[in-house]
């Protein structure tokens, strides 16, 4: 077992650590070691790389300044935590009890939800899927899960950052690079912002939150938008792709001369024009 503050070196490998109430670990270097038991891990300082897998139900915190790098893997059930940043750098898998609190969470590999888990995203957080080009980053589970988002989540990538379980939003979700889509039911409560690039919801959004599209912005709404979910153009260029507009139940605000909102797949049902006629000057 592991307890106590340490400053580290290069490496620290103790087999499998098992912390038993606290570890807080300062200075930069790499733990070899799986992590097991339910205690906290605290990188206090620097940027402390974690190569063996995590097998645990504790917490795993970054203090301000500080990096912890998770680059094992593993099933973890317990808390990500701290001011500072936490780096889901390898495949992770997150069981029932799972929550995200920190200051900042990267991810740039797959995170997988258990059967019946039910992540959440505390307020004043935010978690960035950095998706690299040509690659898929994905948040999926079964059926039974879910992901609630209190905070901020964030697409920031050039390759696709993709939530493929049913999501639950309160807080903002903001598609700045590359693309982010979802393939769940999706509740907005919060904002939903295409603020810079191609956000697509492939189910339909239920909830009485805002969308927004911002200057080249692209939201995509494969299924439409229940009545309590105006979608507001914040900047001239941006673009709605309404592909079932009849399914499309909201209000639209702010739409521009520069602005466009596509309807190619919608079926013509009716249609009027008028003609104005000028005289000729005698």
């Amino acid at each position: 077992m592991l307890g106590g503050a340490y400053t580290q070196g290069s490496a620290l490998t103790i087999g499998a650590l098992a912390i038993d109430a606290s570890a807080s670990l300062g200075g930069s270097g790499t733990l070899t070691s799986t992590i097991a038991d339910a205690g906290t891990l605290d990188a206090s300082g620097g940027t402390l790389t974690v190569k063996g897998a995590v097998s645990s139900a504790g917490t795993l915190a970054a203090a301000s300044g500080a990096v912890l790098d998770l680059l094992g893997g593993g099933s973890f059930g317990g808390a990500l935590a701290g001011t500072g940043t936490i780096d889901i750098a390898a495949a992770l898998t997150l069981t029932e009890g799972a929550s995200i609190s920190a200051a900042n969470v990267q991810q740039t590999a797959d995170v997988t939800l258990g059967a019946s888990t039910s992540l959440t995203e505390a307020a004043g957080s935010t978690l960035t899927i950095d998706a690299a080009k040509k690659a898929t980053v994905t948040i999926s589970g079964p059926g039974s899960a879910s992901f609630s988002n209190a905070g901020s989540l964030v697409a920031n990538g050039v390759g696709t950052a993709e939530a493929n379980v049913a999501f639950i939003n309160s807080g903002v979700v903001s598609a700045t690079a590359g693309k982010l889509e979802f393939l769940g039911a999706v509740t907005n409560n919060g904002t939903i912002d295409a603020a810079s690039a191609y956000l697509s919801i492939k189910t339909d959004v239920s909830g009485t939150g805002t969308m927004e599209v911002g200057a080249a912005g692209t939201l995509s709404l494969l299924k439409g938008a229940g009545i309590g979910q105006p979608v507001d153009f914040l900047a001239a260029g941006g673009l709605l792709d309404l592909t079932k507009a009849i399914d499309f139940k909201g209000t639209i605000s702010g739409f521009g001369a520069s602005d466009t909102i596509g309807m190619l797949k919608t079926k013509e049902t009716s249609y009027s024009f008028s003609v104005s006629v000028v005289a000729a000057a005698p």
